[in-house]
Order: C-alpha cells, then structure tokens, then sequence
C-alpha cells in the first residue's frame, strides 16, 4: 500500500514543472515551519491539543465577526 506521501508525489509529477517546482516549494515551506513551531513549543509546558483548540476556537470567532460584520454593512 502506498502512504499518502507518496501518492501526493505521484499526483505532482503529473503536473507542469512550474506546479510542480510550487508545490515542492510549498512542501517545503510547510516542513520548516511546522519544525519551527515544534521546536518554539518543545521547551515549554503547553499541550499541543489545547493548543490547537484554542486556536481552531479563535480562527471560529474570526469568521463570525467577518460575518456580522458584512451582515451590518449590508
């Protein structure tokens, strides 16, 4: 069975090489910021999952205020 790493490969090589070279850019990217964000947070007491909900919770409240706040503009 494939993982799903190397089917994305798969699906990427069937793109033009300009795609591709994005997409391995943006691969890449994502590698080392989440590398950077492992190590800020490896030294400190805060649980990733509470974390991450906090988080999740405020990009929600984010979208309810776009939202109320196009609604009043209306």
């Amino acid at each position: 069975m494939k993982t799903l790493l190397e089917k994305a490969f798969k699906e990427v090589k069937k793109l033009p090489s300009k795609l591709q070279n994005e997409s391995a850019q943006q691969l890449l990217s994502d590698i080392e910021n989440k590398l950077k964000w492992q190590a800020m947070f490896s030294y400190s007491n805060i649980d990733m999952d509470s974390f991450e909900s906090m988080a999740q919770a405020l990009l929600v409240e984010n979208e309810m205020f776009k939202t109320s706040g196009n609604e009043a503009q209306q």
